[in-house]
């Protein structure tokens, strides 16, 4: 899920290429801008109804994490991809994606042990279950 998400940012012309500016599961110390895409727990499966073996999506959460040595650009930053991943009925990879949408818009969430800006934004997507 993080690669076919990482991949749909590097297509969206926001400025992140993946393994550069953009981790999948860690935010390394360095570069000092930099994002990552985090994934944890989720909200289930969706089944069909009456059938406990036909499941047809999985609700899973990514967290948006993007440090940045100046407020202004490191808001901006969070907020383009934030835009870039949130979609609808899309297909990444070879998975159809119902829904990517954020739990609430971007926002900071302090500073790291170097005093730059940190910023959040959760989200929940619903994917085809594999």
């Amino acid at each position: 899920m993080l690669t076919e998400l990482g991949d749909r940012l590097e297509g969206a012309a926001v400025g992140v290429t993946v393994g550069t500016n953009l981790f999948l599961g860690t935010l390394p110390d360095t570069p000092v801008d930099c994002g990552s895409l985090l994934d944890y727990e989720g909200a289930g499966m969706v089944r069909r109804h009456g059938e406990t073996s036909a499941t047809l999506c999985e609700m899973q959460r990514v967290q948006l994490l993007w440090r940045s040595a100046s407020y202004a650009t490191g808001l901006a930053m969070v907020r383009a991809v934030w835009k870039a991943l949130e979609c609808t009925n899309t297909t990444l990879g070879t998975t159809w994606y119902q829904r990517v949408e954020a739990d609430a818009p971007p926002a900071k969430v302090g500073r790291d042990d170097n005093e730059r800006h940190l910023f959040t934004c959760n989200l929940t997507v619903t994917r085809e279950a594999k």
